[in-house]
């Protein structure tokens, strides 16, 4: 997901470390953050996480 890229840092390390404590919740509230002409990517990760595919979310974010 190249549009990951478009985020901040900070964001992408806070939701890299949320994701390996497998918190679910703060996850959820880093997406409530993505501002709305990003939308889509907050999406494409909400179905990620509604889906327990948190090892696809490890792997997109292990470059932060």
């Amino acid at each position: 997901m190249a549009e990951l890229k478009r985020l901040p840092l900070p964001w992408l390390q806070q939701f890299r470390q949320a994701n390996i404590e497998g918190d679910t919740e703060a996850m959820l509230l880093l997406l409530h953050q993505i501002p709305p002409e990003l939308r889509a990517i907050a999406d494409k990760i909400n179905t990620l996480i509604d889906n327990y595919q948190l090892e696809i979310l490890l792997e997109l974010f292990s470059q932060f």
